[in-house]
């Protein structure tokens, strides 16, 4: 979420160069040292932060920050959960590297379970 510490963790024995390239916060680099771990927040929502590491040019990732905790990481199946969500009606993104973005609007009641 926003202004939540993100941390960077290098399991391995190899300098690492962590260099995020996003569009509403700032853009940073650092060097990562073996085994070595850091944290750092992001000030603004961003979906999709493309992170790379400027040491190994196909090691990436990315990152989404938000502004609420509604947010999931679907399991192998595909499914998710948000858990708390209050009654409303909200649009549901979801967001792959290669497929990029689906949407779908969903109404859900109080003490609703709803699938999309």
């Amino acid at each position: 979420m926003i202004g939540q510490p993100v941390e960077f963790v290098d399991k391995d024995d190899t300098l690492h160069n962590i260099h995020p390239m996003p569009k509403n916060n700032a853009e940073w680099n650092q060097s990562e040292m073996p085994n070595g771990s850091f944290t750092r927040p992001f000030t603004a929502a961003e979906i999709m932060i493309p992170i790379k590491c400027n040491q190994h040019p196909w090691m990436r990732m990315y990152l989404s920050v938000l502004s609420n905790p509604f947010f999931a990481v679907t399991g192998k199946d595909g499914s998710f959960v948000l858990k708390g969500l209050p009654a409303g009606t909200y649009t549901i993104a979801a967001v792959h590297e290669k497929h990029g973005e689906q949407d779908v609007k969903i109404t859900v009641g109080k003490k609703e379970d709803k699938k999309a």
